[in-house]
């Protein structure tokens, strides 16, 4: 699984959407949406509107950045904590 494909998936169950919540946002079937979440490499205008709905930026989904949130503050540290939990389980 690639960076991006990763974080995707954490951030979609993190968030509480499920593959049929996020496709429908979307536009796309579930199975196309899976292969987002799996191994497939999604070209740039798929990136951006992945991001967009998942409320982060390119550059976190890609692996430029380790933050999903642009700016950090008390706010959402628990939000960077709970994802980095969720990516040190996944890896278990």
């Amino acid at each position: 699984m690639g960076v991006s494909n990763e974080r995707i998936y954490l951030l979609r169950t993190y968030k509480g959407f499920s593959i049929q919540d996020i496709s429908s946002v979307l536009k796309i079937d579930e199975k196309k949406y899976k292969q987002y979440e799996n191994n497939k490499k999604l070209k740039l205008s798929e990136l951006h509107v992945v991001a967009d709905v998942l409320d982060v930026s390119t550059d976190y989904l890609i692996g430029r950045i380790d933050w999903p949130i642009p700016v950090i503050d008390e706010s959402n540290v628990k939000i960077i904590q709970d994802l980095r939990a969720l990516s040190a389980e996944k890896m278990e």
